[in-house]
């Protein structure tokens, strides 16, 4: 039997939570109740737009399988950094008052995979 790292599982489920999430984006969803109103407002735009859900929704989907089937993984992982950075800043800034680990642990996970997968992005931080 193979060894399976570490850095493999975490690949692997966090590919599968991504094509979750991707599949959630495309079913039309309204904000909780009782959620704060600069976050409601900020979801509710979001959902109005029409595109961004889906959009999200397609990264995610390609990044998730990606991931889970390693083919370029790295590639992946640069997709979705951006929304990981706006998870985060949305939850810090619009929705402060909840306790939800969720953005912080999509943002640890999309850090700790780049990590390991750093030799891949080091000609992005060389001088030209």
């Amino acid at each position: 039997m193979k060894n399976i790292s570490i850095p493999a599982i975490v690949r692997i489920l966090f590919g599968v939570v991504l094509l979750l999430l991707g599949y959630v984006n495309f079913e039309q969803s309204t904000p909780l109740p009782g959620t704060p109103d600069a976050h409601m407002a900020f979801e509710q735009a979001i959902i109005d737009a029409g595109y961004v859900t889906k959009v999200v929704g397609v990264i995610e989907l390609l990044a998730g399988l990606m991931l889970v089937f390693n083919r370029y993984a790295a590639l992946g992982l640069l997709l979705i950094a951006p929304l990981s950075v706006n998870f985060v800043l949305f939850k810090v800034v619009l929705d402060p008052g909840t306790i939800a680990p969720i953005p912080f642990v999509y943002a640890f996970l999309n850090a700790y995979l780049a990590w390991t997968y750093r030799e891949k992005y080091r000609a992005l931080f060389e001088p030209r």
